[in-house]
């Protein structure tokens, strides 16, 4: 029997993605099921794993058959079992909604999407960039609109069409969030896209917590982070250099005073002891 049930399995995962019937809005997984003896007749276990996008709700007609979930696999099967003469073959069929489609409505919305984001772009440069990235975004959703036309009917290409296509999807998005960041512009230039809450170090460095107006600004409020620590750190440097100087005239005093002390010393005693 275990070794009846691996040639069934083997034959399954043939069948499945073999040729199948496909309706507007449905597809019908054919599973076939062969008694491999040709000498008695026997009953014969069916188990066959759904697309793991498939669901219970997408189920139209399971024929004799059950489904069940595998949660080490995460995915839904179908079971039960069919009585074949020695020899016989039969098929049996799952007939599913088309879950593998992705409507002309939502492909063309994110195309929309992509032309409206565009048209937002003021700037030579953006304006063109956001263009090409239009282009694109209209050539993967096109892309995506061919493929599912050219499986329609074709159950096992077109759900490998449908995965390729979701990743298409991701690469869209991306697109839109390129798009997104291009008509925020460049952060700190005309306030979009950076933080409007000021610095707390620059209000001391002001010496006033108030914001002060982009234009007319006094050229001491106007301080950017980089020069204040340009500024903190000259500063600190030319003090470091003051305190050198003094250091070396200090010890430049010293060494003199002690060489006079050292040469008077002998004067000192020969008058002493005349």
């Amino acid at each position: 029997m275990k070794r009846l049930l691996l040639l069934l399995l083997l034959g399954f995962t043939t069948a499945l993605p073999g040729p199948a019937l496909a309706q507007k809005g449905s597809v019908t997984l054919k599973i076939n099921v062969t008694n491999p003896s040709q000498k008695e007749s026997q009953t014969v276990p069916v188990k066959v794993y759904l697309p793991r996008e498939a669901n219970p709700k997408n189920i139209k007609d399971l024929g004799d058959l059950q489904i069940a979930y595998d949660p080490e696999t995460g995915t839904y099967y179908v079971h039960g079992e069919a009585t074949l003469e020695a020899g016989q073959s039969i098929t049996k069929m799952v007939n599913m909604e088309d879950v593998w489609v992705f409507t002309e409505k939502e492909l063309v919305d994110l195309a929309n999407q992509a032309k409206e984001k565009a048209s937002k772009l003021t700037g030579p440069a953006s304006a063109q960039e956001g263009a090409a990235i239009v282009h694109r975004v209209e050539e993967k959703v096109q892309e995506i609109l061919k493929q599912q036309k050219e499986t329609d009917g074709k159950p096992a290409e077109r759900i490998q069409s449908y995965r390729q296509g979701l990743g298409v999807i991701t690469t869209i998005e991306q697109d839109l969030g390129a798009l997104e960041k291009l008509t925020e512009g460049p952060p700190g230039r005309d306030g979009k896209g950076a933080s409007k809450e000021k610095d707390p170090r620059i209000a001391l460095l002001d010496g006033s917590a108030d914001t002060p107006s982009e234009e007319g600004a006094p050229l001491g409020r106007s301080i950017s982070m980089t020069t204040a620590w340009q500024i903190i750190f000259a500063i600190l440097a030319f003090l470091g250099a003051l305190s050198a100087v003094f250091f070396l005239t200090w010890h430049r005093l010293l060494r003199v005073t002690v060489g006079r002390e050292q040469e008077a010393a002998p004067l000192v005693q020969g008058d002493s002891g005349g």
